[in-house]
C-alpha cells in the first residue's frame, strides 16, 4: 500500500511521534541511559553497579541530562520540573544495572548503589543548573541550532572540568585519589581491591551541589532580575571560599604539610630525604645503598632530592593518599618522591625508587614510558635479590612460552587488564635480559619513546626469541620456582574476580582485629576476632587470626576446644603450629615436635626464617614456659628467640641443624647491623653466603652476596663497591 498522493496520510506517523513525545517527555533520555547500560553490560568491572560504573554514569549524565535540560529550558520549561524529570529517569540505569547481577555477580550491590547515588545525582543537578544558567543568560530562540550551540558549550565545560580536576589533584598533590564534579571521582590506585572511604568524598559532592546552587541563582537572577537569588549565590559563594581554603582539612586534597605532620622525623642520606615517625639507621642505610645501586646500574642520578614517605601503617597511608596496599612513586609530580609502608620497606622500596630513577629518561611531562610494560618491567628487573626464585627462574619453570603474554603486557590496555602476576614477572624477566645483554643505554631510549624495535635495531619477535632461548638454557631451577609460578600466574586480575572490591564483613573484622592487636588493644582485638569467626567460621585466615589472638590472651582451653572441632584436612600450617604449641604447654613434647617438624618440611626453601623458627619451637617443646613466651609473641624478634634457645644451651641434633645454623648467621648479621656494628654484620653475612653456597641454596647465596656488598659499601665509607 502506498501513500503517494495522500499527504495527510504521510503526515500521520510524524504526528503520532510528536504526540508520543508530548505524552512521554524524556523518552529519548531514557533510551540514552539504556544504551549506556547496554554498552557497559559486556565489559568486566563496568558491568556491575559499583564505583567504576557509577563514575561512567556520572560522566555520561553530564551530557545526557545537560542536553535534555537545554532543550526543555529553550522550550520555556521551569527549573524544578526539568530537574525532577532528569532525576526520575535515573531509575532506568539503576534498574538495568541491577538486572546485570544475573551474569555479573555483585556482592557489593548495596555499596554500589550508594556510590551511584553519591556520584550520579549531584552531577545531574549540576548539569541541569549549568544548562539553566546558560539558557537564562543567552535567552536565545529555542530552535535546534541554538540548542546545539549551547550544548557544545555545555559539553566543552564538562570535558574541561573532568580533565582539569584530576590534573590539579594528581599533578600538584601527593595523593592517588581525585574527586570530580562531573564523573564523581577515583578513590585510589587500581590495585587496591578494598576501596578507601574518605570523608572528603561526600564533602566534595556537597560542594558540587553548592556550585549547582550558584548556577541556579545566576540563571534565576538573569530571568527575574531580582536580588534574592544574587544574595543566595553570595552566601553560598562565601561557604565555598571557606571550603576551598580548607580543602586539606576537609580531606578533599592532601598536602605535603599533612604528610609531614604524620611523619615528622626527617633523615637525609645523599639524595634521599626520609620522612617517618621513626627512621632507624638500618632503614636509612638500606635506602642509601639502594640509591647507590640504581646509580651504578643505570649510570644516572636525579638532579634534585627525593622525598621518601615511610608510613607507619596502611590506615595512615589510606587516610592521607587513598592508597591502602599499593606503594606508589608518582613520577609525574615535580618533586621526586615515593610512598611506602614501614613494615614493607626493604621489600618494596627498591622497586619504587627505580621508578624515580627512571623518570630521568622518561618522556616529557609524565616522566615515564608510554609503554607500561617497560615501566614496571624495569622496576622489577632492578629489584635486589630477596632469597627466592628470580623472575627468570619463575618464567622458565612455568613450562610454557609467555611470548604472547609479553606482547600483550607491553600495551597499556593489555597490562592493566591482564593478571598482575604475569605482567610484572614476564616484563621483569624480559627487561632484565635486555639490560644484561645490551646494557642500559638502549633501554633508556626504548623507555623514553616506547619504541623497542628502534632502540635495539631489531624486531621485537627477534628479541623475544633471544630472551626465551636464554630461559631455556637455564640448566637447573629451584623446586620452589614452579610452585611460585603456579601461584603467581593463576591469581586472577581485578577484572576476573567474581565480586571486585567486595570485602566480606567477617574479613573486615579480621583485619580490624589485627590492627587493634598491633596497637596493643588486646581486648578490642579479641572481640573483633570473635566477631569475624562468628561471621565466617570456615574461613582459614579468620580461623588463624582468631587462634593466634586468643592464644596470646591466654585462653588456651578455648583454643584447644575449637581446634579439636575442626577437621585436620582444613587446618593451615599456622593452625597446626598452634595445636603443637598447646601440646607443648600440656607437656606432650613428642606430639609438639612431630607437628613442628611436619610443618617445617611443608614450607618452601626460601621461607628460611619461618623454617628456623619452627626448629626453635621444636627445641623448646620440652620447656612450656619458653613456649609460653613464643605464644605471647615475645619471641618475634630474632634476638629474643635466640636468647630463649641459648638460655637452655639447646642445639638441633637432626637434619635441621644446618638449617638452624645458617639462619643464625643471617640473624646475627641483621642484629649486628641494627647495633651499628657493620664489620661484624658483614662477616656474618659472608659466612651465611658461604654456608648457603655449600648446600646448593643458590637463592640464599645470591641474597647474602647482595647483603655483603651493601655492608662492604657501608663499612668502606660508602665508596664504590663493584
Amino acid at each position: 500500500m502506498t501513500t503517494a498522493g495522500h499527504p495527510e496520510a504521510a503526515r500521520r506517523p510524524i504526528g503520532l511521534v510528536r504526540a508520543i513525545r508530548g505524552r512521554m517527555p524524556g523518552y529519548e533520555e531514557a533510551l540514552a541511559w539504556a544504551i549506556v547500560c547496554l554498552l557497559l553490560w559486556p565489559i568486566p568491572l563496568l558491568n556491575r553497579l559499583h564505583v567504576e560504573s557509577s563514575a561512567v554514569f556520572a560522566f555520561a549524565g553530564w551530557f545526557i541530562a545537560g542536553y535534555a535540560a537545554l532543550r526543555a529550558f529553550s522550550g520555556g520549561s521551569g527549573f524544578r520540573p526539568v530537574l525532577v524529570r532528569r532525576l526520575a529517569v535515573l531509575a532506568v540505569p539503576m534498574v538495568l544495572m541491577s538486572i546485570a547481577v544475573i551474569w555479573a555477580p555483585n556482592c557489593g550491590i548495596v555499596q554500589g548503589a550508594g556510590y551511584f547515588l553519591l556520584f550520579v545525582p549531584p552531577t545531574i543537578v549540576l548539569a541541569v543548573a549549568a544548562a539553566w544558567a546558560q539558557a537564562s543568560l543567552r535567552r536565545s530562540p529555542g530552535d535546534r541550532a541554538s540548542v546545539r550551540r549551547m550544548f557544545a558549550r555545555h559539553a566543552a565545560l564538562g570535558i574541561v572540568i573532568a580533565v582539569a580536576g584530576p590534573v590539579y589533584d594528581l599533578g600538584f598533590h601527593p595523593q592517588f585519589y581525585t574527586y570530580n564534579h562531573v564523573f564523581g571521582g577515583v578513590l585510589g590506585p587500581i590495585y587496591d581491591e578494598e576501596l578507601v572511604w574518605r570523608w572528603g568524598l561526600p564533602v566534595f559532592r556537597l560542594q558540587t551541589l553548592l556550585w549547582a546552587v550558584v548556577l541556579w541563582a545566576v540563571g534565576t537572577a538573569a530571568r527575574a532580575r531580582g536580588t534574592r537569588a544574587v544574595f543566595v549565590a553570595g552566601l553560598v559563594g562565601l561557604a565555598m571560599v571557606w571550603m576551598y581554603g580548607n580543602a586539606g582539612r576537609l580531606s578533599i586534597n592532601t598536602t605535603p604539610v599533612q604528610l609531614a605532620a604524620a611523619m615528622p622525623q626527617v633523615v637525609e642520606r645523599g639524595l634521599l630525604r626520609l620522612h617517618s615517625d621513626s627512621v632507624d639507621t638500618r632503614t636509612a642505610d638500606f635506602a642509601d645503598w639502594t640509591a647507590h645501586e640504581l646509580e651504578r646500574l643505570l649510570g644516572i642520578r636525579p638532579d634534585r632530592p627525593v622525598e621518601v614517605w615511610i608510613y607507619p601503617d596502611a590506615q595512615t597511608r589510606a587516610r592521607l593518599t587513598g592508597a591502602r596496599v599499593t606503594s606508589v612513586a608518582p613520577v609525574w609530580l615535580e618533586e621526586p618522591q615515593v610512598h611506602v609502608l614501614a613494615d614493607q620497606f626493604e621489600e618494596v622500596f627498591p622497586h619504587e625508587l627505580a621508578h624515580v630513577w627512571a623518570r630521568e629518561f622518561g618522556m616529557p611531562v609524565l616522566n615515564a614510558s608510554p609503554t607500561v610494560g617497560l615501566v614496571e618491567g624495569l622496576a622489577v628487573a632492578l629489584e635486589p635479590q630477596d632469597g627466592g626464585p628470580t623472575s627468570d627462574e619463575i618464567v622458565a619453570a612455568a613450562g610454557r612460552s609467555y611470548a604472547e603474554d609479553l606482547a600483550t603486557a607491553l600495551t597499556p590496555w593489555g597490562f592493566w587488564t591482564g593478571r598482575g602476576g604475569v605482567s610484572y614477572t614476564v616484563n621483569g624477566s624480559f627487561v632484565g635480559w635486555l639490560l644484561s645483554r645490551y646494557g642500559a643505554d638502549p633501554m633508556k631510549e626504548a623507555y623514553r619513546t616506547g619504541r623497542i624495535e628502534r632502540a635495539y635495531g631489531r624486531p621485537l619477535p627477534e628479541l623475544v626469541v633471544g630472551w626465551e632461548r636464554s630461559l631455556a638454557a637455564m640448566s637447573s631451577l629451584p623446586v620452589e620456582a614452579a610452585v611460585r609460578a603456579q601461584t603467581r600466574f593463576s591469581a586472577p586480575s581485578l577484572l576476573e574476580k567474581r565480586c571486585p572490591h567486595w570485602i566480606p564483613r567477617a574479613e573486615r573484622r579480621r583485619r580490624a582485629a589485627l590492627e587493634a592487636w598491633a596497637l596493643s588493644d588486646s581486648a578490642r582485638a579479641g572481640r573483633l576476632a570473635q566477631e569475624a569467626l562468628d561471621g565466617d567460621p570456615d574461613d582459614p585466615s579468620i580461623r588463624t587470626t582468631w587462634v593466634q589472638i586468643t592464644l596470646r590472651t591466654g585462653l588456651f582451653d578455648e583454643v584447644a576446644n575449637r581446634l579439636a572441632g575442626w577437621a585436620d584436612s582444613t587446618k593451615t600450617g599456622a593452625l597446626a603450629v598452634a595445636e603443637a604449641d598447646l601440646a607443648a604447654l600440656r607437656g606432650d613434647s613428642g606430639t609438639a615436635r612431630a607437628i613442628y617438624e611436619r610443618v617445617r618440611l611443608e614450607q618452601p626453601a626460601s621461607a628460611r626464617d619461618t623454617r628456623a623458627r619452627l626448629v626453635a619451637r621444636g627445641l623448646l617443646a620440652e620447656h612450656p614456659n619458653q613456649i609460653r613466651h613464643l605464644v605471647a609473641d615475645e619471641g618475634r624478634s630474632p634476638e629474643r628467640l635466640l636468647a630463649l634457645v641459648d638460655s637452655l644451651r639447646l642445639r638441633p641434633v637432626t637434619g635441621a641443624a644446618g638449617e638452624w645454623d645458617r639462619q643464625r648467621l643471617v640473624w646475627s648479621s641483621e642484629m649486628a647491623n641494627e647495633r651499628g656494628d657493620l664489620a661484624s654484620a658483614r662477616a656474618f653475612a659472608d659466612s651465611a653466603r658461604s654456608a648457603f653456597q655449600r648446600v646448593g641454596d643458590f637463592g640464599g647465596a645470591r641474597w647474602m652476596q647482595e647483603t655483603v656488598r651493601r655492608l662492604e659499601w657501608l663499612v668502606n665509607g660508602r665508596s664504590i663497591v663493584r
